[in-house]
């Protein structure tokens, strides 16, 4: 195909969807607005006293329209996710995760965790993580009343329960932490950690710090639907401060985003 077909072919197929979105839009507006039209010619012959009204109830009626016509297109775009409502048992106040170098070959990375639970008699919050590469590893929990258990492995991840000593109340906040020892020998580990957001989330902390030594200066942080998704949200590269340190804090993050940050050593 020459760049003058495609040119025309792409022009057609923009024009297409253009107009199919206008008809849809000016259909949804015209079904909202008979409606409210309706509903306000029906208010006015119910109560008289409204009639002097009747002009500035009409621009409300009329404003009312547009702005319902605007959600349900918004609601019926087949480009917009639509996911059901998730039934969760935890609103997570504050999530830290920290990945720390002491060298390239020994590394420490650190999840902790302010949950508020949203109904009685929760115990357990489960969570899952991934390792990258095949070398040693301890996990340790930092909460001596707390049990850590792994689970079960699926796909790529390997599932976990933090059990708590006894169930919470309903509004009780619990803090838990997490710390995994990471050997990598071989420098299989991949350079990057993330955090998927499958809870409400007040407040996201990423942490990163890295030995001068190694030689990385600069990390991107990238919002993406999934991991491993083609194309991001959002990628921007940052500086490393001179300690080999980066913070990056999210407030609200997005439900069922996926946030990462990444990172090349000099021989990648």
């Amino acid at each position: 195909m020459s760049i003058t077909d495609w040119w025309h072919s792409t022009k057609q197929d923009f024009t297409r969807k253009a107009i199919w979105d206008l008809f849809k839009l000016l259909l949804i507006f015209v079904c909202v607005s008979a409606s409210s039209v309706f509903s306000w010619s029906l208010l006015s012959s119910i109560y008289v006293g409204l009639t002097p009204f009747r002009w500035p109830l009409l621009v409300v009626f009329l404003s009312v329209s547009l702005l319902l016509t605007a959600i349900i297109y918004e609601k019926l775009n087949r480009f917009r996710p639509a996911f059901p409502r998730l039934q969760v048992d935890f609103l997570i106040l504050e999530k830290y995760v920290e990945y720390r170098y002491q060298d390239r070959a020994n590394m420490t990375y650190v999840k902790r965790l302010r949950l508020k639970a949203l109904r009685r008699g929760i115990d357990t919050y489960r969570d899952k993580y991934r390792w990258t590469s095949d070398g040693p590893m301890t996990i340790t929990s930092s909460h001596k009343d707390q049990q850590f258990l792994e689970i079960h492995k699926r796909n790529v991840w390997q599932y976990y329960e933090i059990r708590f000593q006894k169930p919470l109340a309903k509004g009780e906040v619990v803090e838990t932490e997490l710390k995994w020892e990471l050997h990598d020998p071989e420098h299989k580990a991949v350079p990057f950690f993330s955090a998927d957001i499958e809870e409400p989330t007040n407040r996201l902390i990423m942490h990163l710090s890295l030995d001068p030594s190694l030689g990385v200066t600069s990390a991107i942080q990238e919002t993406s639907p999934s991991i491993g998704a083609p194309k991001s949200l959002r990628s921007d590269s940052v500086s490393l401060n001179s300690h080999g340190e980066l913070t990056w804090v999210i407030p609200n993050p997005s439900l069922l985003y996926h946030y990462e940050m990444r990172w090349y050593f000099q021989e990648d």
